[in-house]
């Protein structure tokens, strides 16, 4: 009898389709760094008029790149456990000053409410500080008003 209901269970847990590790997303991004200050580098200023580069001899910040990975970690009949990544570098017009990571790991509880987990860290490259890096977690609930459902 035990059997029976154990075949029974594992029947009724796998009726549904189950998907693991599902690429949802790759893409990439680049962007031309308009106006930034950086209380880690203050030394580095924005291009003030739009000009890819300053005649003078200070650094500027110009430009970022980013890599997105998004995964369903794991998606079973309506239930799915989201993994969505980005990886970043912002760039003077000298070279790479800070790299990253954004990430958020979470699941829908109904089509229009989502909880995730947010972290995103953020590292300086040849910076003199004393100070850690810029780094934050936060538990959000996000409510979806109009739009795609997650």
């Amino acid at each position: 009898m035990a059997k029976l209901l154990g075949l029974i269970l594992v029947s009724y847990l796998f009726a549904a389709p189950l998907c693991a590790w599902d690429l949802r997303e790759v893409s990439s991004e680049t962007s031309y760094i308009r106006n930034k200050t950086d209380a880690y580098m203050p030394q580095y200023t924005s291009t003030p008029n739009g000009l890819l580069r300053n005649d003078d001899d200070n650094e500027n910040w110009w430009y970022g790149l980013a890599l997105n990975i998004n995964i369903d970690v794991v998606r079973y009949g309506k239930f799915k456990l989201f993994w969505d990544n980005r990886f970043f570098t912002d760039a003077t017009d000298s070279q790479v000053r800070h790299v990253g990571w954004q990430w958020k790991l979470g699941f829908p509880i109904t089509p229009k409410l989502v909880f995730y987990q947010y972290h995103e860290s953020r590292h300086c490259m040849e910076c003199n500080t004393d100070a850690s890096y810029p780094r934050e977690n936060r538990f959000v609930i996000k409510y979806i008003f109009k739009g795609d459902k997650q």
